[in-house]
């Protein structure tokens, strides 16, 4: 079995609150595996932990207890940190250079030579929409320019592991949809993905998984087939705007098909141009359209309903509160 990529082991961080001395848990026991070729999708409210177990797993600060291995090896092994690629949330870089300079330099200290230097830059910047801004000041950079520079800067040295800190912060939406392409089209080469984000859409579209941080805890993890299981309820949308009475008719009709069930089998919502029946049951589609198609009602669309990594999200943070 492959070791994984990411492992913390009772991993804990306090802070010092300098105003009353007050001791602050940022993290508490916390325990994470990352496997191999995963895109993990790492959530929780401002001052859950998260760059703080970035900070800690890059080893730019130490935890109070507890141990993390990368790719099999101490995080402290200089030869793995060779293997990760970081793109922080804020980066403050030396605005007195171009573009293409400051993509050298950081080449040089990844040891490569000069022609791997050149063809990196320019492919880069290119794949993270700067292409011909190599002699461009990075003081002239949008913040959005500045978050592309920084993507494109943590896969110089073409990483095993990338660590991403809200990488779309900044970004427009036709920005956030090529980071999202840049990230799956590493995921497609095998490299291991793990990243903070607030835009739940994003990492309900990318993720293998996702692990849900509070309070400096782990209080969710899983695939999201096991975060958002499947469900029995349906939404029925017709182009009518029914009437009270002919949503009567329409249930009578339909219960008359399903004689064991007493109770009515969907809701109705009546808005502008449409009405919208939830169904509770999945089964019932099918007597339900039989009726609809006998009254000749238009049909818009059908879709079940599950939730969302909003609400398992949120239901997670209000239950650790």
């Amino acid at each position: 079995m492959m070791e994984p990529v990411i492992k913390t082991n009772a991993l804990s961080k306090t802070y010092k609150n300098k105003k009353n001395n007050n001791n602050f848990p940022a993290l508490n026991q916390l325990e994470l595996e990352i496997q191999p070729g995963e895109i993990y999708g790492f959530l929780g409210p401002n001052g859950a932990g998260k760059t703080t177990t970035i900070k800690l797993i890059l080893g730019f600060i130490f935890p109070d207890s507890g141990s993390i291995s990368l790719l099999g090896h101490p995080a402290s092994d200089v030869a793995v940190r060779k293997k990760i690629g970081y793109m922080p949330e804020v980066a403050n870089y030396y605005w007195f250079l171009k573009a293409g300079e400051l993509m050298n330099a950081y080449g040089k200290m990844h040891q490569l030579d000069s022609q791997t230097r050149k063809e990196r830059c320019r492919d880069l910047l290119a794949k993270v929409g700067l292409a011909g801004k190599e002699n461009t000041l990075l003081k002239e950079f949008s913040k959005g320019m500045l978050q592309r520079f920084s993507l494109a800067q943590a896969l110089l040295n073409e990483p095993e592991l990338l660590i991403l800190d809200e990488p779309a912060s900044g970004l427009d939406p036709v920005g956030r949809r090529e980071i999202r392409e840049i990230i799956l089209d590493l995921h497609q080469k095998g490299v291991t993905i793990f990243f903070s984000s607030h835009e739940l859409s994003a990492v309900e579209m990318i993720s293998t998984r996702v692990g849900i941080l509070n309070k400096g805890k782990l209080v969710k993890e899983g695939s999201l087939l096991e975060l958002l299981p499947s469900t029995r309820k349906m939404r029925v949308i017709l182009q009518n705007h029914l009437s009270p009475e002919a949503i009567t008719r329409l249930e009578r009709k339909v219960n008359s098909l399903i004689p064991s069930v007493e109770k009515p089998i969907f809701q109705a919502t009546v808005e502008q141009n449409e009405t919208i029946l939830l169904l509770e049951e999945r089964d019932h589609l099918y007597p339900l359209m039989r009726v609809l198609e006998e009254e000749k009602l238009p049909l818009e669309a059908v879709t079940p309903l599950r939730e969302t990594l909003e609400d398992i999200f949120m239901k997670s943070i209000q239950e650790e509160k």
